[in-house]
């Protein structure tokens, strides 16, 4: 290996380290300080699909829970859209989504923006995406909060 590649790797490690503080800031309800962070974020270290992807992940968390502070659905429609950049640059870079927390959130948020809009078509629209994401989620990860969110889903209508 060479010094290049491990200068690489420890600076990719270093960034995946940085954007875990902040998820851990999210998850601890620490949002304002989490946004700070994102904010000084320097992008220019996202050098790969998988940092990316992170990020956008991170971005759309705080944009749901904004949703949940305020119940503007301009936050949901922001946390929706950085859902689909990561999984467009998922699917520029090849990489398959594995992670059941982006599957997760994604689903929770097609839920929610089918419960919210306005537009009862786009409801429609939300809701059909949110349970083909809760399928795949019990599919190929076979954990609670799909189970959650399909009798949410459920209920609803």
């Amino acid at each position: 290996m060479t010094e290049k590649t491990t200068q690489e790797q420890d600076a990719n490690q270093q960034t995946f380290d940085a954007l875990k503080g902040i998820y851990y800031l999210i998850k601890n309800f620490q949002v304002n300080d989490a946004v700070s962070c994102i904010e000084a974020f320097d992008t220019n270290r996202l050098v790969n699909a998988g940092l990316s992807m992170y990020f956008e992940f991170l971005l759309a968390n705080i944009a749901l829970f904004r949703f949940e502070e305020t119940s503007s659905l301009h936050y949901l429609l922001d946390a929706d859209n950085h859902m689909t950049e990561l999984v467009r640059v998922a699917r520029a870079s090849g990489s398959s989504l594995r992670c059941p927390n982006y599957l997760h959130i994604r689903s929770l948020i097609k839920w929610k923006l089918s419960m919210e809009h306005g537009i009862s078509e786009n409801r429609i629209k939300y809701r059909e995406h949110a349970w083909r994401l809760v399928r795949a989620g019990i599919k190929n990860f076979d954990m609670d909060c799909f189970y959650w969110l399909r009798d949410q889903l459920q209920n609803d209508f």
